[in-house]
């Protein structure tokens, strides 16, 4: 067997155990140098018997530091410096251009003495009183003023129409309507109806319009052309014309058949469905004022021209009821003229089957929602409640619960 001192692991733990010893006996007894660091160490004795230099010299700091006054002028900082604000160099630039600055400004006059006046006392005043002239004697009057002539009080309430019979004279046949513009005659009126057709179908407005001035023109001084046939083609091709969304075509059509009834009166009987419904229709279309203004025109001449018959039909059938409220209110105010050219006393004539058609209309004017409408409708209303066949028809014709407010409507109006 090997012996102990031949392991080299003994001699190992051997080595490492006397180092650990000398270690635990320097913790245990310092040296004196043990403070020093490992450069200290190598430090030769001679240079750490040289004693130490002096301090430092401490210089100034050249930071701007606060130490007294924190506002104003001459605020100072450490070691006498000056903090400069822009405020302080504003005042030193001000100053410095003062000095350059030359005043041309005059010096101002010394202001001048006084000047010394004696007092001289004043005089008090005294009003002077001169006589006046008598006025001259007023002449005697020789002649005597005329008074004004007494005008007489106007009557509170209107009297009612004392007119029974009907309009003008007649109920058939109103006067004639004045004609808004006056066309020359044609030289030759049978070319001139053909030449109508032709430029009326054209696609150019000009030659439109020369077409219905050639058609007044024929309507006012050759009636004689226009028959049964030509009559109704012509009425069919204005009644088109109306529709025109040029409105100077529309506003020509409408007066070439305002022509029309005015000059041939009866002749246009049949032809009054087609032209009153497109004279109605057009005032649901625009809301211009000057082409509505023509077509009342055209209306109004429609009236006064055709057969009352024939017209209230077409006020009936297409305006009564409308949804524009343009047109229902043209409708009351012609029906209303309507009313006044036939005569309170025959519009319950007996045999006449519109009369109660008339009454349902009426009735339904009374209370319409547009303002106009109402108007026109109460005034028939009141009209047609001062005859005697009226309560028959109405208790016959009107519904129980339409009357209790049409009575209050002439309630009110006959106060």
């Amino acid at each position: 067997m090997r012996s102990l001192e031949d392991n080299p692991f003994f001699e190992k733990k051997l080595l490492m155990g006397s180092k650990m010893a000398k270690v635990a006996n320097k913790i245990r007894n310092p040296s004196p140098d043990y403070s020093l660091s490992s450069i200290d160490t190598h430090t030769p004795d001679e240079l750490r018997i040289i004693p130490h230099l002096g301090h430092p010299i401490r210089r100034p700091s050249r930071l701007p530091v606060m130490k007294r006054k924190h506002s104003g002028e001459g605020k100072e900082v450490a070691d006498g410096c000056i903090l400069r604000t822009a405020q302080d160099n504003y005042k030193r630039i001000a100053a410095t251009m003062k000095k350059f600055m030359v005043d041309d400004s005059p010096a101002p006059n010394p202001p001048a003495a006084p000047r010394r006046t004696s007092y001289v006392a004043r005089k008090a005043w005294k009003p002077t009183l001169k006589p006046q002239a008598p006025p001259p004697p007023k002449a005697p009057r020789t002649h005597i003023q005329a008074e004004a002539p007494k005008v007489p009080v106007p009557p509170k309430k209107a009297a009612p129409p004392s007119r029974k019979g009907p309009h003008r004279g007649t109920k058939l046949s109103p006067q004639r309507a004045v004609p808004q513009e006056y066309m020359e005659p044609l030289a030759h009126p049978e070319e001139g109806l053909s030449s109508f057709f032709r430029n009326i179908g054209s696609d150019e407005w000009e030659k439109k319009l020369l077409g219905l001035k050639t058609i007044r023109a024929i309507a006012q001084n050759h009636q004689e052309l226009l028959t049964k046939i030509k009559l109704h083609e012509v009425c069919i091709v204005l009644a088109e014309q109306v529709n025109s969304l040029r409105s100077v075509v529309a506003c020509a059509a409408m007066d070439a058949l305002a022509d029309l009834h005015s000059y041939l009166g009866k002749m246009m009987d049949p032809e009054v469905e087609r032209t009153g419904g497109a004279l109605l229709q057009k005032l649901a279309q625009t809301t211009n004022a000057f082409i509505l203004q023509q077509a009342h025109l055209a209306l109004d001449v429609l009236v006064k021209g055709s057969s009352p018959g024939r017209v209230m039909n077409v006020l009936l059938n297409i305006g009564s009821n409308h949804c524009c409220p343009a047109v229902r209110a043209c409708t009351a105010l012609h029906l209303e003229q309507l009313l006044d050219i036939i005569g309170e006393d025959e519009i319950f004539a007996p045999g006449k089957i519109i009369s109660e058609r008339l009454l349902i209309a009426v009735s339904k004017m009374a209370v319409d929602a547009a303002s106009e409408v109402r108007l026109h409708g109460q005034r028939m209303l009141l009209v047609l409640s001062r005859q005697e066949e009226f309560s028959v028809l109405w208790h016959n014709i009107i519904p129980m619960k339409d009357r209790h407010p049409l009575q209050k409507i002439l309630q009110k109006m006959r106060q």
